[in-house]
């Protein structure tokens, strides 16, 4: 992985080690791009982009002792609910309950989501070794030991992460620059497209909060407190997304006024 400047690569046995970016300028467009927070889609997403879609973070249920998930799709049927891009998981909190189902994780992907989405984007980039990742400085694992922690891309297909040798790790993250968006600072840091998978393992558990390649095809936000992730990028994109039958998705439009 080729470091951005600002930011440096710590690499032990082979596993690459990413220390958060002091330099924030790579998101000024996105800064640019965003509507006031709070008023709609486009204070997550930037505008500018052909297309939008809301990626559906599954709920689960305990089947013949595994995890299963349960779509939203299904949940609204039951509840006599026309499912759409403004559609809250409050509105189906009955079905699920009669589903035996968990609500959905909220302001993060599964890895299993987040590896499909790695793998479709990573189609719709010309610079998929070079993309920008967004987190919240507001996590408790963002604070006190461990302040950082190991950073470890989960090649897509993996559902965990490598033995992980022992090494120091790096500083935590000075004070210093962060990436203001509406109503939220974010720490950034850099690498391949698959690094976008480094925060899934514990402490963190997280996917980016906001991530993007460097060429800016397209950008995938996922909202702290939300129950989806949305994205906005090419038409073609959108549409793999859509009809990719490892996610549920919907159309979604930037003035759409969104709550979950």
């Amino acid at each position: 992985m080729r470091g951005v400047p600002g930011t440096r690569i710590w690499r032990r046995a082979s596993v690459e080690v990413v220390e958060w970016s002091k330099d924030v300028s790579a998101a000024s467009w996105i800064v640019d791009r965003l509507h006031p927070f709070a008023s709609d889609l486009g204070s997550i997403v930037p505008e500018g982009f052909e297309a939008y879609a809301r990626v559906l973070h599954p709920a689960w249920r305990e089947e013949s002792d595994r995890r299963v998930k349960v779509r939203w799709s299904q949940l609204a049927r039951t509840a006599g609910v026309t499912l759409q891009s403004t559609t809250r998981f409050e509105q189906l909190e009955v079905s699920a309950a009669s589903h035996d189902a968990e609500e959905p994780l909220v302001g993060t992907l599964e890895l299993e989501q987040l590896n499909v989405l790695v793998e479709l984007l990573a189609s719709f980039t010309t610079t998929a070794q070079s993309c920008w990742f967004g987190v919240w400085e507001g996590y408790g694992w963002m604070h006190g030991p461990p302040a950082t922690v190991r950073l470890v891309a989960h090649p897509p297909g993996m559902s965990s992460a490598p033995p992980m040798p022992e090494w120091d790790l790096p500083d935590p993250p000075p004070p210093g620059p962060r990436m203001q968006i509406p109503g939220r600072a974010l720490v950034l840091y850099s690498g391949p497209i698959e690094a976008a998978t480094a925060f899934c393992d514990f402490p963190a558990l997280q996917s980016p909060n906001l991530w993007w390649p460097h060429d800016r095809a397209w950008c995938v936000a996922t909202e702290i407190d939300f129950r989806s992730t949305y994205l906005g990028a090419a038409r073609g994109l959108i549409d793999r997304v859509l009809n990719d039958e490892r996610l549920e998705a919907l159309p979604a439009q930037l003035g759409d006024h969104f709550t979950d």
